[in-house]
């Protein structure tokens, strides 16, 4: 009874759908097919809905440990000089933290306005360049789950920076003054 109901809704649905988007000529082939497609559906004994849903749930939930993998939050080291940021995704900031050479930049917003793209694996954001003394564009990626590589484009010039993750900032002892 219950599949009889909602056969008759989806072929009443199908008409309503396909007069507003489809030429008349063009209805009964299509409608054909999607009905028969349902039909199918409809056929297809409850058990084999549940092992869809169940293999769609464990695609899903490996989808998420991959994103988790490519998550730019955390600790970053620079590459060269004794600096360490924390970037927060959810805030859009990527915080100085340490920074031995100038205690005085400690919080200083060295990342803001980071957003993920409509481009896997690539985020967004400005940051901010000490010679110019301003934010620039800059492009996020993770060239690996240890390295967080920035590309700013200042012009024609175009300058990449990889900074190391790090699980956290090691606290300044009194030999690193």
């Amino acid at each position: 009874m219950k599949a009889q109901k909602l056969k008759q809704h989806l072929e009443a649905r199908t008409a309503e759908v396909f007069s507003v988007y489809l030429p008349a000529s063009l209805i009964p082939r299509y409608a054909t097919q999607l009905q028969a497609g349902r039909a199918r559906c409809l056929e297809q004994p409850r058990g084999v809905y549940e092992v869809k849903t169940f293999f769609l749930g464990i695609m899903l939930a490996a989808s998420n440990v991959a994103t988790a993998a490519d998550d730019i939050s955390g600790y970053w080291q620079h590459p060269e000089d004794p600096v360490w940021i924390e970037v927060v995704l959810d805030t859009g900031f990527g915080l100085a933290v340490r920074n031995d050479n100038d205690d005085t930049s400690v919080g200083f917003a060295v990342l803001k306005d980071i957003a993920s793209s409509n481009q896997a694996g690539l985020w967004v954001g400005q940051v901010f360049v000490p010679q110019l003394d301003t934010y620039k564009s800059v492009e996020l990626t993770l060239p690996d789950a240890h390295t967080l590589k920035m590309k700013v484009n200042i012009g024609f010039l175009r300058r990449s920076l990889e900074w190391t993750r790090v699980a956290k900032v090691p606290i300044k002892s009194a030999d690193d003054t």
